[in-house]
């Protein structure tokens, strides 16, 4: 875990994966930050702080249901196209890298090479996830946020991108205190595959509801600092403090999606972008 300040005065924990924040957390926060919240609000049933960290371990079969559905639905529809930083094989009757034999014998060009587009930007990619969520937020509603994270980096490895996924959350934290708080957390690094099972436990109502809440308590324990009431009111972190997250300066920041609309919106937008910033134009879409 690294803390540190950010440039715009946020006090910022970082941490390297959802199980060093089941670590560092003091479970006997729960009942007093998230003990007391019924089902219908948390989104599962989760009495206490040692089933909270099961369920942190552990597969939640109803949310990877949710979230591939989710992304089914993305998938279908428009999106802009993107140019791919993958090695295009093409094969000549006269010239080429490399001499495949078998083809020759079959009466196919033998010659192979590799060509792929021209880039101008980076081959590896980070997207952030703001876990924020308002009270008034159906859990089941929450999810969407982890379809746009999930779909732009399918979308993105597809071409021969390198993703790398962050959740970050920020609020007012402290009673008696006016700069906010910021938690991060990393879901995946870019030489890594994806982990469903911690993207969805991560990005859901109930993880935010229960473990988040929990975390948050602990801090204001650590720091001597009075709780802000409800948690304090929410904060949406900066450029300044995602570069405390990561340096990545074309990182697609994620924020505000509860729904299918909303989702594919974002999506759009992103991908508009990210083809602006690396060189691409255009605003062609492909089914």
């Amino acid at each position: 875990m690294k803390k540190v300040w950010s440039q715009s005065k946020a006090l910022m924990y970082v941490f390297e994966s959802n199980a060093e924040i089941i670590a560092f957390t003091e479970g006997s926060k729960f009942e007093e930050h998230a003990g007391k919240n019924n089902e219908s609000f948390v989104g599962r049933k989760l009495e206490n702080w040692e089933e909270v960290q099961q369920a942190v371990q552990g597969k939640w079969e109803e949310g990877m249901e949710i979230l591939e559905e989710s992304v089914n639905r993305l998938a279908k529809e428009a999106l802009p196209e993107m140019k791919s930083r993958k090695r295009k094989t093409e094969f000549d009757s006269s010239e080429g890298d490399e001499f495949d034999y078998e083809r020759f014998m079959s009466g196919q060009d033998p010659f192979r090479s590799s060509t792929r587009e021209t880039h101008d930007g980076p081959g590896e990619i980070t997207i952030v996830t703001d876990t924020t969520t308002p009270g008034s937020m159906e859990p089941e509603d929450i999810m969407w946020r982890g379809a746009v994270a999930l779909a732009l980096t399918k979308l993105l490895e597809l071409k021969g991108y390198r993703v790398e996924l962050w959740v970050i959350n920020g609020s007012y934290l402290f009673a008696n205190t006016m700069y906010p708080v910021c938690t991060a957390c990393c879901l995946k690094r870019c030489q890594d595959t994806m982990d469903m099972s911690t993207l969805v436990n991560t990005v859901s109502g109930w993880f935010y509801r229960t473990a988040t809440f929990t975390l948050l308590g602990t801090i204001c324990e650590k720091e001597q600092q009075e709780v802000a009431w409800g948690l304090g009111r929410p904060y949406t972190p900066n450029p300044l403090d995602l570069n405390e997250v990561t340096p990545d300066q074309v990182r697609i920041y994620s924020s505000g999606t509860y729904s299918f609309s909303g989702a594919i919106s974002q999506i759009r937008a992103e991908v508009e972008r990210f083809k602006v910033q690396h060189g691409e134009g255009g605003d062609k879409a492909k089914k």
